[in-house]
């Protein structure tokens, strides 16, 4: 196949099937015993599931700080209490969820590591 002109003369390339291949194609010619599209989806829906979640979480945050702003004395007192408690379990639960998304992609990586 004839491509650019190099110096008033015609270039030949080489095109070759690792030219047309989208890049996901790559991981099916390296490991084709995992179905990576099941895989990627589920995952997806993992972190999907999480997402809404914490979601609901900040939004339940958000409710206890409004309720703390709203009242006085004792019960503020312990509305305070129960927003922080919740800001810190969130921040925890928001780690375990960064964990679990890596714990889930990390062996799908690995095994596209030559073995030596």
């Amino acid at each position: 196949m004839t491509g650019s002109v190099q110096d008033g003369a015609p270039v030949e390339r080489q095109f070759s099937l690792d030219h047309f291949m989208e890049d996901r194609d790559y991981l099916f010619r390296l490991v084709n015993t995992i179905d990576w599209d099941l895989q990627l989806e589920a995952i997806k829906g993992v972190l999907r599931r999480n997402h809404a979640a914490s979601q609901a979480v900040s939004a339940q945050i958000d409710e206890l700080r409004r309720e703390a702003e709203t009242y006085r004395g004792r019960y503020q007192d312990r509305l305070v209490d129960e927003h922080i408690d919740a800001i810190f379990r969130s921040s925890y639960s928001e780690a375990a969820n960064s964990m679990a998304a890596i714990g889930m992609i990390v062996p799908s990586a690995r095994c596209l590591k030559p073995r030596r």
